[in-house]
């Protein structure tokens, strides 16, 4: 994506697709058409929070897919085969942190909060769509950054600290590593029942993203870990953040 002033923003991608090959009979309809509404208008935890909503009345692109936006700042499409993308920025206007694009040139870092509220809203809103699917027994998350090496010439940084924390906008950090250039992970979930946890799965697909920053999943701000051990976002410490 390109602005008029030429700037490359760069871009978080999630994508989730079936490990089954699968066609949807009626998928290019609007009326009844459960995935379309959810496209249309897709669960969220908060209003004014980082998510999936666009506002947007899906469209046909280029006769394989739904697509909504909200600007060029986010873009979400749905295709005939399952398979679901969404294209964010992660700059000032989304997905970073800042006051003004100047001042998120200074300090190019992403919030923490909007990462791991945005993954997991990906992760609840194919959960939804899964259940209108024919019955699934895999699916694949990937999750990446493009346009890293080429936007303005600068390093991403992540802060492994919750937005409040008094070291969050410290780049001293030694656990800090900043990301210069583009990557993806992908992580297979498997479907119980027509159902997963995304608690769970969103804590996986975010241990791929924040391991490119050198921080290790047991730093992954806004989680808890269950009895067993396990790692899950915290679903209601994002609802109360302000």
């Amino acid at each position: 994506m390109e602005t008029d002033n030429n700037y490359i923003p760069p871009l978080v991608v999630l994508g989730v697709e079936p490990c089954e090959k699968i066609t949807l009979d009626g998928f290019f309809t609007e009326d009844n058409n459960p995935l379309y509404n959810l496209l249309k208008d897709p669960p969220y935890l908060r209003h004014s929070g980082w998510n999936l909503l666009t506002l947007d009345r899906p469209k046909i692109k280029n006769g394989k897919s739904w697509e909504v936006k909200n600007g060029d700042r986010k873009t979400v499409r749905l295709y005939r085969d399952g398979s679901l993308i969404a294209v964010a920025y992660a700059d000032d206007s989304f997905l970073g942190w800042g006051q003004d694009h100047d001042k998120f040139l200074q300090f190019p870092q992403l919030n923490s909060l909007a990462i791991v509220e945005y993954i997991y809203e990906f992760v609840e809103l194919y959960k939804k769509m899964v259940r209108n699917l024919p019955k699934l027994k895999k699916i694949k998350f990937k999750v990446g950054i493009k346009n890293a090496s080429i936007w303005e010439g600068k390093k991403l940084y992540l802060q492994p600290y919750e937005v409040g924390n008094i070291f969050y906008r410290s780049l001293g950090d030694s656990t800090t590593t900043p990301v210069a250039n583009d990557f993806y992970g992908d992580i297979e979930v498997t479907i119980l029942d027509e159902i997963y946890d995304s608690k769970y799965v969103a804590y996986r697909l975010l241990s791929e993203f924040f391991i490119h920053f050198g921080i290790s999943s047991d730093k992954i701000p806004y989680t808890k870990k269950n009895d067993n051990g396990v790692g899950y976002i915290d679903v209601e410490k994002i609802i109360s953040d302000k």
